[in-house]
């Protein structure tokens, strides 16, 4: 009896193609995206000369006029 004919063996490929797939996406594809992400944002961050720093988030300020308060700035 040969894997062809074994039902246990095609009740249980589908699962095994798609666990190996997920698992190769992970592996391979994931990091590729990381990658790509973070170009694209050192790209952004070099044209608009915010922070270059990865994971820093640039914050816009509050106010550019240091005597309102942040109410008034909200209003």
């Amino acid at each position: 009896m040969s894997l062809k004919d074994n039902a246990t063996w095609k009740a249980v490929k589908p699962f095994l193609n798609g666990g190996l797939s997920g698992m190769g996406a992970t592996c391979i594809i994931q990091p590729l995206d990381i990658v790509k992400v973070r170009a694209v944002t050192f790209d952004a961050s070099a044209a608009t000369g915010r922070s270059r720093r990865w994971g820093a988030t640039p914050v816009a300020p509050a106010s550019r006029d240091p005597s309102r308060t942040p109410r008034e700035v909200r209003a």
